[in-house]
């Protein structure tokens, strides 16, 4: 588990330009579990320092940053999520948008993003055989146990 977790945050860190810091932010918020240990914290700080002196590209320090780091990246990422919640958890459109926003409130959601789950939206919807959830009070569709762990985690 700790060569996956090192191999993670040092993905994460290249991929997205983000700094030690908000990559230690993200997984302890996917896994709140986790305990760090200190030699893997030196060494995602000296990977840190390794890749600032040799990127070209200014790192994103924390979830409000705007000014550096991948924003494309960070958008695909946010992409892939919310079309992987709608499919895996069976969720509506507007409670997958609840959901990112509830988690990260400072994202502002692009229009041709939200176009484009409303259509994903509806091509799911069309091929389903399950109903889907449509709100955090609905217990008709989806997988609540699949829901219940996704908000504990």
């Amino acid at each position: 588990e700790d060569l996956l977790l090192r191999n993670a945050a040092a993905y994460l860190m290249r991929k997205y330009c983000w700094t030690f810091n908000k990559t230690r932010e993200f997984l302890q918020s996917r896994r709140p579990d986790i305990a760090l240990k200190h030699a893997f914290l030196q060494q995602l700080n000296q990977y840190e320092r390794r890749l600032l002196s040799t990127s070209q590209v200014p790192f994103s320090a924390d979830w409000t940053d705007t000014s550096g780091g991948n924003l494309e990246s960070e958008d695909l990422l946010l992409r892939n999520a919310a079309a992987y919640l709608m499919r895996k958890y069976c969720w509506t459109f507007n409670k997958t948008r609840e959901f990112l926003q509830s988690r990260r409130p400072d994202i502002a959601l692009k229009h041709a993003f939200l176009q484009q789950l409303n259509q994903y939206e509806r091509r799911l919807l069309s091929t389903s055989q399950v109903p889907f959830s449509a709100d955090w009070t609905d217990t008709s569709g989806g997988n609540l146990e699949s829901e219940d762990l996704l908000l504990r985690n």
